[in-house]
């Protein structure tokens, strides 16, 4: 896979071009926020947001050293929260499908997961996604169902149920993944 293909994949997620949040100072380019990262000069363009998730993130993280399924989980971990926590998270995981859950269960116990949460969990369903071309007989989407508990978990807390609930858990043969829903109990 190398560090190209596992950029376009975290732009797909972190957006591309600048942008000024609304009632922000600040501009964010390609995923780069300029209020946390106050040493650049912005406007960035394309290359040196490139260099910098290369420098900062990549390399950092170690994505080099590992396979192309793991360089790829790793990195857009680190992007997204953090390349300690990242590499952390690595240490503490056998396979592809524990540190995808360790990152969702992370996710879970942020106070802000109800605010964020769906997206969070979306964007790791599209990672798992994308790791499953690299590596098709390990990583699989559906393979996610193992691991009931913390789906049913998520999605509860997405749909803003709390207590006991009822679920359905269909794997789906299309490019959806699987299929959950959740009801109070």
């Amino acid at each position: 896979m190398g560090f190209t293909r596992a950029l376009e994949f975290v732009l797909k997620e972190e957006g591309r071009g600048c942008y000024q949040v609304p009632g922000e100072t600040w501009v964010t380019c390609f995923g780069i926020s300029q209020k946390h990262n106050p040493d650049l000069e912005f406007p960035l363009t394309y290359d040196e947001a490139a260099r910098i998730y290369k420098e900062r993130y990549w390399n950092r993280a170690g994505c080099d050293n590992l396979p192309d399924d793991w360089a790829l989980a790793v990195f857009d971990t680190a992007v997204n929260l953090g390349v300690s926590r990242a590499t952390r998270m690595k240490r503490e995981s056998k396979t592809l499908l524990d540190f995808l859950s360790l990152r969702l269960a992370y996710y879970a116990d942020l106070e802000i997961f109800d605010r964020y949460g769906r997206g969070w969990t979306r964007r790791v369903a599209r990672l798992q996604r994308e790791l499953s071309t690299l590596r098709p007989t390990e990583g699989r989407v559906d393979a996610l169902v193992d691991n009931r508990g913390l789906l049913v978990r998520l999605l509860a807390a997405v749909k803003g149920i709390s207590g006991p609930v009822r679920y359905n858990i269909r794997p789906m043969i299309s490019k959806d993944g699987i299929k959950i829903d959740v009801d109070a109990a």
